[in-house]
């Protein structure tokens, strides 16, 4: 063992934690650890990001070499691709299986002894290579040392390089960055996927500390501190946190040594079934605004699904994949639908309309992820925005 760890996990929507799409691996006996942040508009994600966390943590490449990461990598699109029952996909999954496939950032850290053997070890050779967003943070007697390989907030703003399951012809030794440095006993590595790291980033940025031991093996703080994060307000001291999956690898380095039967690599706690400790709605796994005043008229009711479904078609517009004739057009009815729904939010306050939803992400030629692949917080609305819901509800309310 080179450390102890603890793992964290939260989905983006506690109503369909089926939609998680991030992966973590972790090896205490080999020093090794993996994040990936799965693109969730793409599709099938999470088995993509787990297909390359598993084998990085088991059998890494070199990261630096080109001709390493192709051979490690073709053989996993090519397990992807056999993992997916293409006949059996709803119409509307065919094109973006195709076309758009899986996509997820990627950070792996390793940690290897440095001193000969026989003499007493209190440093670590530490290595770290990353493609996209995922961060790391060295935390030494409680502060920040560094972070890799985003290293200030605004880094966040760029569409991150990804890992594509079917991109073809796309260099990626070329866009990985590479850490080579030193960790010491009792030093902690935070290894998370963007939204914690853009978080962090920023309440570092503005002089506060990170209570990172908190959360470990503390499911419920982790999930209320999560979830008050959504919806802070923006007159409250401390940041928001975007909405999108949460997972955080906690590692606490220790001095080396044999544990007889020791595990080759640690279970993943995202493969069990998810529960929800704590919430902020009764009753409920949604989260209103915090902008929402007493005041104020509140929003519409809707089932939180009703909510997902509205994004599915979205995104499913997004790719032109809307309900089609038989030519492949879209239906009159359904442009239709889209027609009138578009000239009523343009009729709203420009600031009603300020996040759009994402369309579904693609790779360019430089192997990047063309659109944010997070999910706007619901909260950086303003209210505005409860004209269009009453509209849509109340126009489909018959259906």
């Amino acid at each position: 063992m080179r450390f102890r760890s603890h793992q964290c996990w939260f989905p983006k929507d506690v109503d369909l934690p089926s939609d998680y799409e991030d992966a973590s691996a972790r090896s205490e006996k080999h020093g090794r650890a993996v994040i990936a942040d799965g693109v969730s508009s793409a599709i099938f994600s999470r088995t993509w990001a787990r297909l390359l966390t598993r084998s990085a943590v088991a059998e890494p490449p070199d990261f630096a070499s080109e001709d390493a990461i192709q051979n490690w990598l073709v053989p996993l699109q090519e397990e992807w691709r056999k993992g997916i029952n293409f006949a059996a996909l709803p119409w509307h999954q065919k094109p973006k299986a195709v076309s758009v496939g899986a996509q997820t950032t990627f950070l792996t850290v390793t940690i290897e002894p440095v001193p000969p053997e026989g003499e007493s070890l209190e440093e670590y050779r530490l290595r770290a290579s990353g493609i996209g967003d995922c961060v790391l943070f060295l935390v030494r007697d409680g502060k920040k040392e560094f972070s890799f390989p985003l290293t200030h907030s605004d880094e966040f703003s760029e569409p991150p390089h990804i890992f594509s399951s079917i991109a073809k012809g796309v260099t990626y030794a070329d866009k990985f960055q590479h850490l080579d440095d030193r960790c010491r006993l009792g030093d902690l590595l935070v290894l998370c996927s963007d939204a914690i790291g853009l978080w962090a980033m920023e309440e570092y940025e503005a002089g506060r500390t990170v209570d990172w031991m908190r959360y470990w093996e503390n499911d419920e703080d982790w999930q209320a501190d999560i979830q008050t994060l959504r919806a802070k307000r923006a007159d409250e001291e401390g940041n928001r946190m975007r909405v999108d999956d949460c997972t955080l690898l906690l590692m606490e380095v220790v001095a080396e040594e044999p544990i007889e039967a020791e595990q080759e690599i640690q279970p993943d706690r995202s493969d069990e079934p998810f529960t929800l400790h704590a919430s902020l709605v009764e009753n409920s796994g949604m989260i209103m605004p915090a902008e929402i005043s007493p005041s104020e008229p509140p929003l519409p009711e809707a089932r939180g699904d009703d909510l997902v479904d509205l994004r599915k078609t979205s995104d499913a517009a997004a790719l032109g994949t809307g309900d089609q004739s038989p030519d492949g057009t879209q239906s009159d009815t359904v442009a239709g639908e889209v027609s009138s729904l578009a000239d009523d939010m343009g009729s709203l306050s420009p600031k009603a309309c300020s996040e759009d939803e994402p369309a579904a992400a693609s790779h360019d030629s430089d192997g990047r992820a063309d659109a944010d692949h997070s999910v706007k917080p619901a909260s950086t609305f303003s209210h505005p925005i409860d004209e269009l819901l009453d509209y849509f509800f109340g126009r489909h309310k018959n259906l």
